[in-house]
């Protein structure tokens, strides 16, 4: 993308320039943290059973942790590194947990942790084709960020999107209903159509009047009447 000032009443281009060291990088996001990502900043250069993490911190709206590696090398890998440090994260809830609660003061106790968000973030100034095509599997937790230097102080943050898929999958494992309508109304368009949950979650405890014990298969009855009543 080419980004221009405008200057009277004519356009200059703002010429791209680059970060000295991945440090330069580093230091920019874990200041600015909540303002780029919203997330909350808890440690630079946290080591774990032999693994530096470059940059941690917690995430406040799904309630997980993540981790932020800066890259300069095209040719390094994304993946095994990343499965390597999400691997830290799943094995090691309690490491991750005293962490945060001492440099936050915040009561263990208080400490909500979702693991199954948990993610790694790798921030560079561009990736190749075999890194972002490498990654590009169904909910894996490993986002590539290009981030941008540009004159007079501009900083672009830019999320690459899958250059296969057009869609990604997304939210908590538990999924719902609303979730799984929004998910078919990418596909079906102006097609006239309904979503019924009938899946198992919904489950009765005891039996009733009109279910037995355990799945309801809840709405087949709303359908059939539906489909006698057309």
């Amino acid at each position: 993308m080419s980004l221009f000032k405008l200057q009277n009443k004519t356009i200059q281009p703002i010429k791209e320039s680059s970060f000295d060291l991945e440090k330069d990088l580093q230091k920019i996001v874990e200041e600015n943290i909540e303002k780029i990502f919203g997330l909350k900043f808890i440690s630079s250069e946290f080591i774990i059973h032999g693994l530096r993490i470059d940059t941690l911190a917690y995430d406040p709206e799904t309630q997980s942790f993540v981790i932020i590696e800066y890259k300069r090398d095209r040719s390094q890998s994304v993946v095994d590194q990343g499965f390597a440090y999400l691997s830290l994260l799943l094995n090691n809830p309690d490491s991750f947990i005293l962490e945060y609660a001492k440099k936050t003061n915040i009561p263990i106790q208080d400490i909500k942790l979702d693991q199954s968000q948990s993610r790694i973030m790798f921030l560079a100034s561009s990736f190749n084709m075999h890194q972002q095509t490498a990654i590009n599997f169904k909910d894996i937790p490993i986002e590539l960020w290009e981030v941008k230097k540009y004159e007079e102080g501009i900083l672009e943050f830019d999320q690459l999107k899958s250059p296969i898929a057009d869609m990604k999958n997304t939210g908590s494992r538990a999924g719902g209903s609303i979730t799984a309508a929004l998910f078919l109304q990418q596909f079906v368009k102006n097609t006239p159509w309904a979503h019924l949950d009938i899946a198992g979650p919904v489950w009765a405890e005891k039996p009733t009047a009109i279910d037995n014990e355990g799945g309801t298969g809840f709405a087949v009855r709303t359908l059939v009447n539906w489909i006698l009543s057309n």
